[in-house]
């Protein structure tokens, strides 16, 4: 029978029922094409890879031990696909994503099961050999600087705002808009010079006083609400320190310290309320009836 071989169209004359049979052939494909895989010959006749596997195991030919693929013996080391082959790589993955998903999927394994995938991975990160083969496998020049297939150009040099330094960053930090500093130091003296007073952008005009009654007021709003955040209810003693006292209508609108305005918070809640207005809680029901304002000492007014 004749058979030729799609790779390099080369005719052979065996005498075998099927070409997969004749050992010249497998021989052809595994070593000359340098295929080196029972999976890549077995795609050539549209077989499945334990079929050529049992055919090369009883034809008697040797295959290339699997130590001997890894690094510069790997006939792909050092090499750096195209871009037709890369979208070639790409389009089979998202392919392989559209397929039905694993039975598997979705699944909770359990406690016994997930121990012993444990178990296994870290008995297999103990063995040398494998994290040598790790290593050599994501190392060497088809996986660093401009052979990496994520190279971009390396780093940037840049002068720094401040000192006028040269100096180098990652080009990702440029692409995001940062990386304007050599350092910390410099990033502060600058921020101390332009961030400072109307240049900051959450300046609001200054300092505006309370008033002197204020200190009064800020009082009777936490002995209203019993020193608790009216937010999460965190007390005195769980924050360490006294509540604060946040004006639900900013003061520098409203001109408002009346205790229907004031509301107890703690740090964090008050910070939040601060640019939230919406989640700001209100007053509590019943403090019309608290001791101050039965006795007239609750002040109305600044």
């Amino acid at each position: 029978m004749n058979w030729t071989c799609p790779l390099c169209k080369n005719l052979f004359v065996f005498a075998e029922k099927k070409p997969h049979h004749n050992a010249v052939i497998l021989e052809h494909l595994y070593r000359e094409h340098k295929l080196l895989s029972c999976q890549k010959v077995a795609a050539v006749f549209a077989l499945g890879r334990k079929t050529i596997s049992r055919q090369m195991v009883r034809l008697g030919l040797n295959k290339v031990p699997r130590g001997s693929l890894l690094g510069e013996f790997n006939h792909n080391y050092g090499k750096q696909a195209s871009a037709e082959t890369r979208q070639r790589q790409s389009n089979a993955q998202k392919e392989r994503f559209k397929r039905e998903p694993s039975p598997m999927r979705g699944r909770i394994a359990s406690n016994i099961t997930r121990r012993k995938l444990s178990d296994a991975h870290k008995q297999l990160w103990q063995d040398p050999k494998y994290r040598q083969h790790m290593s050599e496998a994501h190392s060497g020049p088809g996986h660093s600087g401009e052979n990496h297939p994520r190279w971009m150009g390396g780093p940037v040099t840049r002068i720094c705002v401040e000192c006028g330094n040269q100096f180098e960053v990652p080009r990702s930090y440029v692409t995001a808009g940062i990386g304007r500093f050599c350092s910390r130091t410099c990033y502060g003296k600058w921020q101390s010079r332009e961030r400072t007073g109307h240049n900051n952008p959450s300046w609001k005009g200054g300092p505006f006083p309370y008033g002197y009654l204020w200190p009064i007021q800020r009082k009777r709003a936490r002995n209203r609400d019993n020193h608790i955040c009216q937010l999460c209810g965190a007390t005195k003693e769980e924050i360490g320190r006294e509540v604060d006292v946040h004006h639900i209508c900013s003061f520098r609108e409203s001109r408002d310290h009346t205790l229907p305005n004031l509301i107890c918070l703690c740090w964090s809640c008050h910070k939040h309320c601060e640019h939230h207005r919406e989640d700001c809680p209100e007053p509590r029901k019943n403090w019309l009836l608290s001791e101050a304002v039965v006795t007239g000492e609750c002040y109305s007014g600044i």
